[in-house]
């Protein structure tokens, strides 16, 4: 009786010990410092291991075999198991962002490119290992300016948006993570336009080059899934912070955002891919395209004195149409601030028509693709990365935009029979443009892989004025789309329909991640258009040029003109005017 009484005291106390101090279970906190550690470590140890194959050639087990693709892969899951774990501990997390954007965003893309790259020399155009030493970029020549053209808009937004946080911040680190991801973001875009797509590997260094290009594509990547993961908390403190009208602005930023890093990302993926597998073919701009045309396309002011008035003519009323339909956008945005009335959503869907009408005019117009052409070719192999992502943003947005039709076009039925008429036109009006959107995504994809940025790039095909015509009319009508996805950002009673629906939680990620990325492929389809403007618009002087040589052709058929001397204008190549007199036999 003693020793019991003594032994249930001893529980009674131990019990009492437990109640007082309950023992905590949370390993939140630990998972988030420990994840973030590991995947720390892993960058930096892949920075170590690039040193130290340039400094002493050593680890090249690693380095130049396909062990690096297979520890390229794992630092992916790793960084994407990282984000989704830690981005609630914000300060955990924000010392990690931080760390990462410093050190490997522009640390040691910097001095990478410094250490590993060389300008390109005639005296050496092999490497050691007898493969002709090509640029960086010398196939992307249209993704340096795609990936400025996405920077500045980006980085304005972003520095707005530092500012706001440097003033009223959720956390200590919430303002330094934001203006060094601005810096990051600067430095990456002009390292990559300004030196990096311009110089070569060094003679003995390529898959140190490569090595370097997985770094620097796992790092977009880690901070591609950080976009999609942290975007809800970032639009909730900008809505607290400037109001619920900013939410346009904020969704316009966040499809630039995850645009930009999944752009990166693909691109020095597809760089360092490039380096690994050797090429010894010369670049294929070297053979179809005219080296003095793309001069004289880089010289405006002189090229000018040459372009064909009536292309330019052509252009300017695709310019016309372009500008009329992205007013009309400006006009269907005001039904949000009750200015003007629902029909004005038949706006955008006029735009959705002329891109797909025009389109299918510029396809079936075109007859400069025979079986086998080496333009086709380069069209494939010019960027496949780029190609995959861009298709799958088309495909997210398509069934983004399907599924939120098709609730639209019930609640409207269930609508039909009250009272409130106003609303069921606003909901029937909104079915209809959301099912445009849709289906003007089909036709964005059949015509972008039908269509590459060189389309119709060639002699025969540039004196087609109706191709000015409707690639400049799809472009600004592209260009108009963009603009009314971005006004329907705001959020609007659909919006609030949808947070009332009591969908599943899948859907409801789905839609917030789906609209920046749909965002992010609208942009591109225009980017991609604007391009092929560009390439046909330096063909108008071949076009000139080419018909000088018929002119001299026919005269030296022609007989009577023994002795006549004609004048032919050439491209302005290192002078501003050059003329060639030809003698005429």
């Amino acid at each position: 009786m003693h020793f019991s009484s003594l032994s249930n005291g001893k529980e009674s106390s131990l019990s009492s010990k437990d109640a007082s101090a309950p023992v905590t279970l949370d390993v939140s906190i630990t998972t988030a410092v420990i994840l973030a550690t590991l995947s720390s470590f892993l960058f930096f140890l892949a920075c170590i291991i690039v040193f130290i194959y340039f400094k002493w050639r050593l680890c090249r087990h690693v380095v130049e075999t396909r062990i690096g693709l297979v520890v390229f892969f794992l630092g992916a899951l790793l960084t994407l198991i990282t984000t989704l774990s830690s981005y609630e501990e914000q300060e955990i997390y924000a010392v990690y962002r931080l760390t990462l954007l410093a050190s490997c965003g522009i640390g040691v893309l910097m001095i990478g490119c410094a250490m590993l790259f060389e300008n390109p020399s005639p005296d050496r155009p092999l490497d050691d290992y007898g493969y002709e030493r090509l640029s960086v970029g010398y196939m992307h020549g249209s993704l340096g300016m795609i990936i400025w053209v996405i920077t500045i808009p980006l980085s304005i937004l972003e520095l707005f948006f530092a500012i706001g946080a440097a003033r009223k911040a959720p956390n200590t680190m919430y303002a330094a993570v934001r203006y060094t991801a601005l810096a990051q973001k600067i430095v990456q875009a002009s390292v990559y336009y300004f030196s990096l797509r311009h110089k070569v590997a060094r003679g003995d260094m390529r898959m140190a080059c490569s090595w370097l290009f997985k770094i620097i594509s796992v790092f977009n990547f880690a901070f591609f899934i950080d976009s999609l993961v942290t975007s809800n908390s970032d639009n909730d403190f900008v809505l607290s912070l400037f109001g619920n009208g900013f939410s346009i602005v904020k969704s316009a930023y966040n499809a630039l955002l995850i645009d930009y890093r999944l752009l990166c990302c693909l691109l020095f993926l597809e760089h360092s891919l490039e380096l690994m597998d050797v090429r010894i073919n010369r670049p294929i701009g070297d053979i179809l395209f005219n080296p003095e045309a793309s001069e004289a396309m880089m010289q405006d002011s002189l090229a000018s004195a040459v372009v064909n008035v009536e292309i330019s003519h052509s252009s300017g009323y695709g310019y016309v149409i372009g500008l009329i339909l992205v007013a009309m956008q400006l006009v269907t945005g005001l039904q949000y601030l009750g200015f003007v009335g629902e029909w004005t959503n038949m706006f955008p869907i006029l735009a959705c028509g002329v891109v797909i009408i025009f389109g299918l005019l510029l396809l079936s117009g075109d007859t400069s693709f025979p079986e086998n052409n080496r333009e086709r070719k380069w069209r494939e192999t010019e960027s496949k990365a780029i190609d995959i992502m861009v298709c799958f943003m088309g495909t997210i947005g398509f069934i983004f935009w399907f599924m939120k039709a098709s609730y639209c076009g019930l609640w409207a039925s269930q609508y039909s029979s009250t009272t409130d008429i106003e609303f069921y036109q606003y909901l029937s009006w909104t079915t209809v443009k959301n099912f445009a959107y849709a289906i003007v995504i089909i036709f964005q994809l059949y015509f972008f892989v039908k269509m590459g940025p060189h389309f119709g790039c060639d002699r025969e095909s540039s004196r087609q004025r109706a191709k000015h015509f409707y690639v400049t009319t799809i472009m600004m009508a592209l260009f108009a789309l963009l603009i009314s996805l971005v006004i329907d950002e705001f959020n609007g009673r659909v919006e609030k329909l949808l947070a009332e629906a009591h969908i599943s939680s899948t859907m409801s990620i789905f839609f917030q991640a789906a609209a920046p990325i749909h965002l992010g492929f609208s942009l591109h389809m225009f980017l991609h258009f604007f391009i092929m403007s560009r390439r046909l618009s330096q063909f108008q002087y071949n076009w000139q040029y080419s018909q000088a040589e018929e002119h001299q052709h026919s005269q030296q058929s022609s007989p009577g003109n023994t002795g006549v001397w004609i004048a032919l204008y050439k491209p302005p190549l290192r002078e501003k005017f050059q003329h060639t007199w030809i003698k005429a036999r």
